[in-house]
């Protein structure tokens, strides 16, 4: 993970502060980070730290707000609103990170929250400008190499595969870490890219075996994967050669393999102007008449592979958002029937995941108009409803147009079992 901003001015500490003023309470933000070095890549750890000027947390309830649906006990919920949710996903979250969130505070006076990311990669600033150039796609020319993709979610495999097929790479998949051995024993790899949590046997276990069989130890592995933390993930980076965070980018991919894949950069050729020749510069051609439409990315029948949740509760969304990309997969949200049409308009969504009650347009009417106006444009449409109480809507869910209605929460297992496959269909 590259931080650009905070490579200017390392080792120095780089503070900013942000004033966010209430009538009663004062909140100021920290953001420190701190490095030996600045000359070459290195890591940082990088502290967050959110200050109030509020009323305090007693000590005996410091560990209990971290809780889902707690609140400091005599708190009046009508005056300070909140589900009691809002510190526990910010926990998750920041655990998912590897990283710590903890809380100090003074009855009466204040409240501290101090989140530290420890081992931030960061570069030099020339190291990263030169690296940034580098990353230009087109400029990137490597070898063939033979890469073993691993992984138990097929569509994370194909997606890998999708972002490096424009490569001479010759590609095989493995669903577990014993398919990968298999692999392995017909044809060693170049390089080896895999997940962690894996049915039979995990990513680390292929990798401890890897490390002892003399044909496989020196293959670099570069780890792709969004189920470690803390402690797990120091282990996991001691045994892998470059570890990432789902979802991965093409750039970071790119960066993994420049490192241990040979290629070459090509040159930029620079472009030589006649200046005899500018005032020849305008377009003569005939302009378009009305009845050629220009090509718009919007006509794609088959929609844009993409996710997109409704629910009027951003809290729901941050959650099924965080659910989906652990296992690889993006989405866009809505808070409403109305804005969720106003976006499928310009996005034309191969998948729609609504909660059944919403205000102004609940979840049955959205399915309704979905179905009436996109059933057509978009093929293999899916329109799924998301309640509490999936007994009682899935009559009138699937008389709407929906394809099925599920309970919430989902727990990750679910979200796999039960989108992948759909996914599967429309992609």
């Amino acid at each position: 993970m590259f931080f650009p901003a905070i490579t200017h001015n390392l080792p120095a500490i780089i503070s900013l502060k942000l004033q966010l003023n209430s009538q009663e309470v004062q909140v100021s933000v920290e953001i420190e980070a701190k490095s030996s070095n600045h000359k070459t890549r290195s890591q940082v750890t990088l502290t967050i730290t959110v200050t109030d000027t509020g009323k305090g947390i007693p000590a005996d309830q410091l560990d209990k707000v971290f809780g889902a649906f707690e609140q400091v006990s005599g708190q009046k919920s009508s005056q300070y609103r909140g589900t009691g949710l809002g510190l526990s996903i910010s926990k998750r979250i920041v655990e998912l990170m590897g990283a710590t969130i903890t809380l100090t505070s003074e009855v009466g006076r204040r409240s501290q929250f101090t989140i530290e990311i420890p081992h931030v990669e960061v570069a030099a600033l020339a190291d990263l400008q030169s690296a940034q150039e580098s990353l230009e796609p087109d400029r990137i020319a490597f070898e063939p190499a033979f890469i073993l993709i691993v992984d138990d979610v097929p569509y994370n495999r194909d997606l890998i595969q999708t972002f490096l097929q424009n490569w001479p790479f010759e590609f095989v998949q493995a669903g577990t870490g014993k398919e990968a051995l298999e692999q392995m024993e017909q044809r060693v790899p170049d390089l080896v890219i895999t997940d962690i949590k894996m049915p039979e046997m995990s990513g680390v276990e292929l990798m401890k075996i890897m490390q002892q069989d003399e044909r496989f130890k020196t293959i670099p592995v570069v780890v792709v994967t969004a189920s470690v933390l803390g402690k797990d993930k120091k282990e996991v980076e001691s045994l892998c050669n470059i570890f990432l965070a789902k979802p991965v980018s093409l750039s970071d991919l790119l960066m993994a393999l420049m490192k241990y894949l040979p290629h070459t950069i090509k040159e930029v050729e620079p472009q030589v102007v006649d200046p005899t020749k500018l005032d020849d510069a305008e377009d003569h051609s005939e302009p378009k008449t009305p009845t050629e439409p220009e090509p718009s990315a919007k006509s794609e029948v088959n929609g844009t592979n993409k996710v997109l949740l409704v629910d009027d509760s951003d809290i729901n969304l941050m959650i099924m958002q965080v659910e989906l990309e652990e296992i690889g997969m993006k989405a866009d949200t809505a808070l409403s029937g109305a804005e969720a049409l106003e976006m499928m308009e310009q996005n034309l969504y191969s998948l729609v995941i609504t909660d059944v009650e919403m205000p102004d347009m609940d979840g049955y009417e959205l399915s309704e108009q979905l179905r009436a106006k996109y059933t057509e444009r978009v093929a293999g449409l899916k329109i799924l409803g998301f309640t509490a109480d999936k007994e009682g809507k899935l009559k009138e869910g699937l008389k709407s147009g929906m394809d099925d209605v599920l309970n919430k929460p989902l727990i990750k297992q679910e979200v796999t079992d039960i989108l992948m496959p759909i996914l599967g269909k429309i992609l």
